[in-house]
């Protein structure tokens, strides 16, 4: 391990570390650069986990670097089980793709404003010439906050207490679906997650275009994931479903009709989406859909009892998936 910010062996408390933490899986194209910033300007230290060698390594002060090649969850996994001590003396954690463009003062921006609404798992808005999943993502300038049955894998900002609740899964074996559980670690889930559109990042890569360096070769697919987690951790998931909200002007919104009729705006996002025009427009019909008419589905996942149960039917010794 090297930490640009010199000092100490692994897992050490530095003097003048910054209460939030970015983590990154990179390879030779990681954008993880542009986040570093002017001195003073980012509240953030990065710990880069490197599957490439040829992973960009600029220098800077709180930017450290471990090489664990191999997939993007199990990578996390690993890098939690060598670098935990460090990172759980932080107050928050962000999980963020390598392809992000941002900078330092977005970044920043989207750690003080989740702490401040004390939530334990949130997200920034995805601009609209992103490549996206959930047109739930997508910037939505009729809000501030909108609060969220699920927060996808591609930007995740974690709570100290979220992230090691959640820190369980990324053991699990499987390198997709785990967030579709990770928003509901709690016995009462309401107003823990969110999307804020007051920031605002671009996601820069067609989605799942690095699917076969993460594990999804040879005919597996992430659905392959997404069904054999939920089967075996018997729950659903029936979308993505915003039920709660603060207006761009401030107001509260707990209709789900009010909270509907103004995804209006994102429909324009259609001139600017580097994705079928179609497609888009096909997807954020969904998103209101889903807003209108699904469950919220936030009942609570109990991850340890699933844990220990998984520990015991396997037949290995406690701890050992941790």
């Amino acid at each position: 391990m090297t930490d640009a910010g010199g000092t100490g062996p692994a897992g050490a408390v530095r003097s003048g570390r910054k209460r939030f933490l970015v983590m990154v899986r990179a390879g030779p194209e990681s954008l993880h650069p542009l986040w570093l910033g002017e001195p003073g300007k980012r509240d953030f230290d990065i710990l880069v986990s490197a599957y490439s060698p040829n992973a960009p390594r600029p220098q800077a002060p709180g930017v450290t670097y471990v090489d664990i090649p191999g997939w993007k969850v199990s990578g996390y996994r690993q890098t939690f089980d060598r670098e935990w001590e460090r990172i759980s003396q932080y107050t928050h954690v962000a999980l963020l793709d390598d392809d992000l463009e941002t900078n330092a003062e977005t970044i920043s921006k989207c750690f003080r404003d989740g702490a401040a609404l004390e939530l334990d798992v949130w997200q920034p808005s995805l601009t609209h010439d992103s490549y996206f999943t959930y047109a739930a993502f997508l910037h939505n300038p009729a809000f501030k906050v909108r609060y969220t049955n699920f927060i996808e894998m591609m930007c995740p900002f974690f709570s100290r207490d979220a992230l090691s609740r959640a820190r369980g899964l990324f053991g699990l074996g499987y390198e997709a679906a785990i967030d579709l559980v990770w928003c509901k670690l709690w016995e009462d889930n309401r107003y823990r997650c969110a999307i804020l559109d007051q920031v605002r990042v671009r996601h820069t890569r067609p989605v799942a275009a690095l699917a076969h360096v993460n594990g999804f070769a040879d005919g597996k697919r992430y659905e392959d994931d997404i069904d054999a987690l939920l089967s075996e951790t018997h729950q659903t998931f029936r979308g993505n479903v915003v039920y709660s909200a603060v207006t761009a002007d401030g107001h509260a919104l707990d209709s789900r009709l009010a909270i509907a009729l103004r995804y209006l705006p994102v429909a324009g996002g259609v001139v600017a989406t580097p994705v079928p025009k179609r497609r888009y427009l096909k997807v954020w019909q969904d998103s209101v859909r889903h807003v209108l008419t699904r469950p919220i589905n936030l009942g609570y996942f109990d991850v340890e009892a699933f844990l220990a149960r998984r520990r015991h039917s396997a037949g290995s010794p406690a701890g050992s998936l941790r």
